[in-house]
């Protein structure tokens, strides 16, 4: 492996990740070395690290891992930051995107933004009149309150994120309802293991959610840390998150530095 790596940065409503450009797949990346690179005080910092790599299957395959350097289940944030990022090397126009044996297909609109198509089904369980279990890609625990402000929010999604039923870990979000069609989302993330500014899997957990108290409600506005996000259901009922995918700046790093 080449010792020194380029990188480009970008986020999605203030979910931020490392992209690599691998379709040669000459990168053999260790958890470790994935781990600091995306520390905040010591690396590049970032709540993810993608890999771009071609596929028979569609237009290219993402690898994704969380912070923590494990790979990891489906990030809908990223998604769409990495179909950004691969606009700029292919020019494509429409984009399908292979993930762990699954297609993903994706919408670019102006203004930066791009919808990804998250599915038609999902498991939707609720455990009583406020706590749900969705699968979206990835496992999210939901709680209805009444304010995201009275809690201590990451202890709180601890407890639940390691707690028994979970052996695996799970997602947890806290959604206030403003009104049929406008949600308010905290989210903590396994893997990163604490609050991100926003989560795309979540967000669609959570306006799933939503579309089970308000059943005549297709589109849910969501607000996060980082920004705003929608969520809507087509004619089709397939369920398409939409949302910003920017660009923060691209450089190289010497991976001998992490070697120490």
């Amino acid at each position: 492996m080449n010792n020194e790596i380029t990188f480009a940065k970008y986020h999605g409503t203030g979910n931020d990740f490392i992209l690599i450009d691998d379709r040669q797949e000459h990168l053999n990346l260790s958890q470790a070395q994935i781990e600091n690179l995306c520390n905040r005080r010591f690396g590049i910092g970032g709540d993810g690290l993608m890999l771009l790599r071609n596929s028979d299957k569609a237009d290219f395959q993402m690898i994704y891992y969380n912070s923590d350097g494990k790979e990891s289940s489906f990030c809908g944030n990223g998604s769409r930051c990495i179909i950004a990022f691969a606009k700029t090397l292919m020019h494509f126009e429409h984009f399908s995107l292979e993930f762990q044996g699954l297609i993903k297909t994706f919408e670019l609109l102006q203004n930066e933004e791009i919808s990804v198509n998250m599915g038609q089904t999902f498991d939707l369980k609720a455990l009583n009149d406020i706590d749900f279990e969705v699968e979206t890609g990835s496992p999210h625990f939901v709680r209805i309150v009444d304010s995201l402000a009275q809690f201590d929010f990451v202890a709180m999604a601890r407890a639940i994120r390691y707690s028994d039923p979970y052996p695996q870990g799970i997602n947890v979000n806290l959604m206030r309802i403003i009104d049929a069609n406008h949600i308010e989302v905290r989210t903590y993330e396994r893997g990163v293991e604490d609050e991100t500014y926003s989560c795309g899997t979540g967000v669609t957990a959570c306006s799933l959610v939503a579309m089970k108290n308000f059943p005549k409600s297709r589109i849910v506005l969501i607000n996060t840390k980082g920004g705003k996000l929608q969520v809507k259901k087509d004619d089709k009922n397939f369920v398409w998150l939409t949302g910003p995918a920017k660009f923060i700046f691209q450089a190289k790093i010497n991976m001998i530095i992490f070697d120490h």
